[in-house]
Order: C-alpha cells, then structure tokens, then sequence
C-alpha cells in the first residue's frame, strides 16, 4: 500500500513538472512587430528586452539611432519595436558646411524636424529623394527678408534666390547698365538685406548769354577836339552753350559742358573824335565875319520865341538858338547854354554857322535871311 502511494506521488509531481514547463514554455514565447527603417516584421521571441531582441535579429544599435521603445525596455506579448537608423548629412546652409544626424528617411522629413524657415528652403535635391544609411551631402539656401527700394517705392518679399541680381529678377526691378545699387548683384543675400536702385538718366539743358560790344576810337579832323560822334552803333553778339546733366532719381547731381557756340558776333562800336583846333572862347577876339549881318533875333525867336533859357525837344535842347550839349561844346562853349549871356549864344550861333550854315536849323534856319 505505502508502495502504491510512493508511485501516484512520483507521477503526480512528474505531471506537475510537465504541465509547469508547459506552461512556462506558453508563457516565454510572445509575438512582437519589428519595424527596421520601414521595414516591417512580425516575430516571435524568448527575449526578455527590445535590445536582446535586435542583438538576436543580429542588429546592432548605434548611438545615433532611434529605438522605440528603449533597449533596456521589456518585451510584451504584441509589442511593436520602431527602429530608425542614424545618417550621417552633411549640410550647406548659405554657403557655411555643417554636419547633422538624422533618423529621417527622405529630405521633406528632415527639412521638416530642422523648423519652418528650413522647410522652406530651397534644395540641390527633391523633397521626395530618400536618405540612403550611408548619408548624403545637400546644399540649401534659407529663404530670406529682403527690400528693394526703387522708383519711389519699396517691394518686400521673401526669397531664396542665390544672389543679388536674381532677388531683382524676382521682384521684378529692372536695371539699367547705368543706374547704381547700393549691393553688388553677384554677392549672397542676407537676411534684412535692403538693396537700393538708384535711377541714372541724363539731359540736356541750354543757356544763352549776351556778347557786350567793343568800342573804337577814330580821329576825325571835321570835329573840334573835345567832341566825339557816334559814326556807327555798337550790337551786342549772342552765345549759346549746352550742358550734359547728369540726374539720380530725377534730381541733378552734375552739370558737363558740352560746347558753346556763336549765334551772333557782337558789332564794334565806332565814336570818331575831333582833332581839329578849337575856337577862342572870347568872342571880342574873334570876328564872325558876314554872318553879322544875318537876322538873328528872328532865327532865336523862331527857335525859342527869344528865351535865352528855353529848354526843348523833350530836355535836349537848350537857349535862344537850341543847342543840343555836344553841339555847344563843338564851338567852344562850356556849361549848359542857358547858363551862357544872349551874347554868348549868339556868338556861338554864328560860329555854328560859319562852320555848317543853317542845316543845324532845319525849320528855322530860313529865317536868318528874312
């Protein structure tokens, strides 16, 4: 009987290790998803940990890989393990290299976890392109803030046009070979950069200017010295110069000449004065001759109705006889004639006479033989 008890415990406790086994078995064993870089697989492990299961799938983690959830992390029956795998970019941003680690598989993911302004960027490569494991080098340019000041207003935008000619081109400012910028067109923009186009054109602007005359002096042996006649007008010549202007945004800023030339030669004027002997200015030492005999006081009367201080013909004639200044000095008179004695105009009267006759006095001059 104690016999028969021995047996049914040694095969009660053998079932029991068999059924636990079983049971431990079921319970080690769990169906986990490994997605590597996209590459998705359903397994089933034994292992404890994600980084026990990559070691067993035989891939190894590197410090720049992501890993979700963490290699030390436990393993659960349905699990799903993430794995994206570090590349090495080697970035030009603006000219200036850099290097960066990445898990993203394609640009448009990289650009993206770099921030806005890198998402808008513009790129040697498609968005679409994939990242390969073993990396890659890209250039980019980061959109940038600039304004163009032109023509009397400012245009803003945004841009990632490569240099400074190609931002005009964007904008659509033309410019002349002439006009000045403030940058030069094959320099890099930067960002808050202003670039000011300044308008060049040229003018032409005419001037004229008055030629004054010259004056010559003849001898004239007809005049008494002293005297001088006009013998022919002067005229003032005429000259016109041109100039080249030179204008930044419509504002003169220098002025070339560009020649003058003559339009008119001035004409010389001619005075002729007198080189022959005055007269004596006393008139007892000096006979007038037969011109004594002349009637006189009707020529004054005609002339001036008998005033010695008569002044005519709008201010220019004077005394008894009406000299005019240059007329009265020619025979040797001084001062103003009114100034002067009835004698003393008389007197010159009759030499007036003696050296032209009555042709002083065109209207009157008859009435010396009444």
């Amino acid at each position: 009987m104690a016999v028969a008890r021995t047996a049914f415990a040694v095969r009660t406790l053998v079932l029991g290790a068999v059924v636990l086994g079983t049971a431990g078995f079921v319970t080690a064993d769990k169906a986990v998803t490994v997605v590597i870089d996209g590459d998705e697989r359903a397994l089933h492990t034994y292992s404890a940990t994600v980084g026990d299961l990559l070691a067993e799938e035989g891939h190894q983690v590197g410090p720049h890989d992501s890993v979700v959830p963490a290699p030390d992390a436990a393993i659960a029956d349905g699990s799903r393990i993430v794995v994206r795998t570090g590349r090495l970019v080697v970035l030009t941003v603006d000219g200036v290299r850099r290097e960066i680690w990445t898990t993203a598989s394609t640009l448009e993911e990289l650009t993206a976890s770099l921030g806005g302004r890198y998402a808008a960027a513009t790129t040697t490569a498609s968005r679409s392109a994939r990242i390969p494991l073993t990396g890659f080098a890209l250039d980019l340019r980061l959109p940038k803030s600039v304004t163009v000041v032109h023509d009397g207003t400012s245009t803003f935008l945004q841009t990632t046009a490569p240099s400074v000619a190609a931002v005009l081109f964007v904008a659509g400012v033309q410019v002349a070979e002439a006009d000045l910028l403030s940058t030069d067109l094959t320099l890099a923009p930067v960002d808050g950069l202003i670039v000011t186009v300044v308008r060049v054109t040229t003018d032409q602007s005419v001037t004229r200017k008055r030629i004054p005359f010259s004056t010559k002096k003849r001898a004239d042996a007809s005049l008494y010295r002293g005297v001088t006649k006009v013998v022919k007008k002067g005229r003032a010549g005429l000259s016109q110069s041109t100039y080249v202007l030179t204008l930044h945004d419509g504002a003169v800023v220098s002025k070339a000449s560009a020649g003058t030339v003559v339009l008119r030669r001035p004409v010389a004027r001619v005075v002729a004065y007198g080189t022959k002997a005055r007269p004596s200015s006393t008139p007892t030492r000096r006979s007038t001759g037969g011109v004594d005999s002349l009637n006189w006081g009707a020529l004054a009367y005609c002339e001036s109705s008998g005033n010695p201080r008569a002044i005519g013909g709008g201010g220019i004639y004077f005394g008894l006889y009406q000299f005019n200044l240059s007329t009265w000095r020619g025979v040797g008179g001084t001062g103003n004639p009114i100034d002067a004695s009835r004698a003393e105009q008389t007197y010159r009267a009759k030499l007036l006479y003696r050296d032209r006759g009555a042709q002083p006095w065109p209207t009157c001059g008859r009435r010396l033989f009444t």
